[in-house]
């Protein structure tokens, strides 16, 4: 497929943009630096946010400045999610504790006493529905078509800290997610013998692999439960399109994931054994 010269230069202006904030933007830089202090734990991270909202609640009165800060702040969570490499287990975990912790609060208006929301017109209480990060989850989702071919190696190293990231979460309290694990699956394998990958074969297999790696703990009960789109025998068909898959001619970090993978998806069965 050729490539579109007017599309190519908007996504190196949207990375330029990208790095010019996570450089500049003080807020961005304050959360990273907390994130990645390993002598700040994720409470006392997610306090400080929890209580600059409390903050914001008690002295604005339009509730302008709150919203925007929530609206801002999801951005901001998930730029940093992007950010970090699949395999920064230490980070990715305190990511997803933060987002925890965080959805435990409740911001309350001081007048009424009703939780506040980001939209009136939809649940949106802040932090308890994750108003901010959750429009930003869905933004990265619909912004990125992981079977398009002209991809770049940066969009797809972005994608796949995304999916580590929403994979880690779904085995999180925390009740929403952005878990496209099946859609990974149909990439990589898709429904049939007869399906044609449509990309980057490596990248699809990289990321199939990465959400059986890092969300086994939510597919996993899925598939014993045989719950819809997830039955045993879809199972079976990703576990044999990896064994059939180890006999390409793969990359080095395709070869290592689908190692991985097919161990992680044998010490689910066994577990099922005992």
């Amino acid at each position: 497929m050729p490539r579109n010269s007017s599309h190519d230069e908007w996504r190196a202006l949207q990375a330029a943009s990208s790095d010019i904030f996570v450089a500049t933007d003080e807020m961005y830089m304050n959360f990273n630096d907390r994130i990645q202090d390993e002598n700040i734990p994720a409470t006392v991270c997610a306090k400080y946010y929890v209580d600059h909202t409390f903050s914001l609640t008690a002295t604005t009165g339009d509730k302008e400045e709150l919203k925007d800060f929530v609206a801002y702040f999801g951005g901001i969570l998930v730029e940093l999610a992007a950010r970090t490499h699949y395999r920064n287990m230490a980070v990715r975990t305190k990511l997803v504790e933060f987002v925890w912790e965080l959805q435990k609060a409740v911001i309350k208006d001081p007048l009424t006493g009703e939780p506040l929301q980001l939209y009136e017109e939809q649940e949106s209480v802040i932090w308890k529905d994750l108003p901010g990060f959750r429009l930003a989850c869905a933004e990265e989702n619909i912004s990125f078509v992981p079977s398009d071919p002209t991809n770049t190696q940066r969009e797809m190293e972005r994608w796949k800290n995304m999916s580590a990231f929403w994979a880690h979460q779904s085995s999180s309290p925390s009740t929403w997610h952005g878990n496209a694990a099946l859609g990974a699956f149909y990439d990589a394998f898709g429904p049939f013998e007869e399906h044609k990958q449509i990309g980057n074969r490596d990248f699809l297999l990289q990321t199939a692999c990465i959400y059986l790696i890092y969300g086994m703990e939510w597919i996993w009960p899925r598939v014993q439960a045989g719950t819809e789109y997830w039955e045993r025998k879809k199972w079976e068909w990703w576990k044999r399109n990896l064994k059939y898959t180890q006999g390409f001619d793969n990359e080095e970090e395709t070869k290592t994931l689908i190692g991985e993978a097919l161990s992680v998806m044998g010490k689910a069965e066994e577990s099922q054994r005992l």
